[in-house]
């Protein structure tokens, strides 16, 4: 019997178990048609529309280029900078991250927003909430309460430093996923990401449990947290599993560090510079060649040992990676370790915060229009984006590309 003749049992079994997953899939490969059948300057409504409602964070994280600018402000205000500080902060303020999230120091219109869910909501996109820090957004529960009226699936994902406060607000507003960022045990976390930010993030998720378990039974809620891997907290996984699976999260991810060395930004320049310009990027906290990748494999082991006797806890790694990979992730960023493909502007938009439709926060800084001029269906394909999208699927990805979470 053939492989393809094997496959089709088991294929209708999973369509008997879970006939919404099929629906899903099959929704999903309608959506991508016209990346296969045209030269993929087209696309399908997007999957999931990303928000950068503001432009702003209150946390100074080591692998973030907002965050390292942080540190530096609050360091610039109580001593003379040291002068290696000052390249590294004009090395994040330059990068394509830092462009992306904070274009024209911009907040979204809450309105425009309302208009956009309205725009939308007929292919019933899932709404993400990321960046910079939703949290500092004034009308972050109205617009969740907006979109979640006309039936669409919000998520927000936050470094949870303001979450205590907001949790009452974003429970009563429908809120469908919260997603809280989470980098190891406290003192870890808290070195990583600022005094005490840990412990204000779970004080936050136990405030959005009780309010859950007071809210009347509705719609399916996911709350997970999001562990950033790099040599500050590579050890700590296990540790830190151990102590947050005391929450009832239904999603723990450990995802791997996402950054630009500025060696795979001069290879992309040099060859596809003309098409759209790369950065370093998230470099100046972090040192990925000091991952320990012989303790990271142990930890991540330990982590998928304890994530068996959990039922019903969704564990992931991003990616996964076995030894081998781990070795090519951290210490050869040039080596794809995943399939060099990326589809992103075929399934996900990004708005920043100045209304600016982009790939995504970690893509190039190249900007396809702007939502304060026009409407969601006249920039998702037009010619600006449609440019971009000809040239990505001609060459499959960019020398760049190798560690954004785009394809990853």
């Amino acid at each position: 019997m053939t492989g393809g003749a094997t496959a089709l049992p088991r294929k209708l079994a999973l369509a008997a178990r879970d006939p919404r997953r099929v629906a899903r899939s099959a929704r999903a490969r309608y959506r991508m048609l016209p990346y296969w059948l045209g030269d993929g300057s087209k696309a399908g409504w997007p999957w999931w529309i990303y928000l950068t409602v503001n432009s702003r964070c209150n946390l100074f994280c080591s692998m973030c280029d907002i965050g390292l600018a942080n540190q530096a402000a609050i360091t610039s205000a109580k001593k003379p900078v040291d002068p290696g500080q000052i390249f590294d902060v004009l090395q994040a303020t330059s990068s394509q991250f830092f462009i992306n999230m904070t274009r024209d120091a911009g907040e979204l219109d809450p309105h425009r927003i309302e208009r956009l869910v309205d725009e939308v909501a007929h292919f019933k996109p899932e709404i993400v909430i990321s960046s910079t820090e939703p949290l500092l957004y004034r009308a972050l529960a109205d617009v969740v309460a907006y979109a979640s009226a006309v039936g669409l699936t919000v998520q927000v994902t936050t470094n949870g430093f303001l979450l205590e406060r907001a949790a009452d607000d974003l429970v009563a507003a429908g809120l469908s996923k919260l997603w809280v960022s989470l980098d190891g045990p406290p003192a870890v976390h808290n070195a990583i990401r600022g005094p005490r930010s840990f412990e204000r993030a779970i004080a936050g998720l136990e405030r959005v449990v009780a309010a859950r378990a007071r809210a009347p039974a509705g719609r399916p809620f996911e709350l997970g947290s999001n562990y950033t891997v790099s040599n500050h907290n590579a050890g700590s996984l296990v540790e830190y599993f151990d102590l947050i699976t005391e929450l009832p999260l239904t999603h723990i991810s450990f995802s791997h560090l996402n950054y630009i060395t500025r060696d795979m930004a001069d290879a992309h320049n040099a060859r596809f510079g003309h098409i759209a310009r790369a950065t370093e990027t998230c470099m100046g906290g972090v040192d990925p060649g000091g991952v320990d990748v012989d303790l990271l494999a142990d930890q991540i082991a330990g982590v998928k040992a304890r994530a068996t006797r959990r039922p019903g806890l969704t564990v992931q790694f991003v990616p996964e990676l076995d030894r081998q990979g781990l070795v090519d992730f951290y210490q050869h960023p040039e080596v794809f370790v995943t399939r060099p493909v990326c589809t992103a502007p075929w399934k996900a938009a990004q708005v920043a915060a100045n209304g600016d439709l982009v790939v995504n926060t970690r893509c190039f800084p190249v900007r396809f229009g702007n939502l304060n001029d026009h409407t969601f269906a006249e920039l998702w394909n037009g010619a600006e984006i449609g440019g971009f999208r000809r040239a990505l699927k001609q060459h499959g990805t960019f020398p760049a590309c190798s560690r954004c979470c785009g394809i990853l």
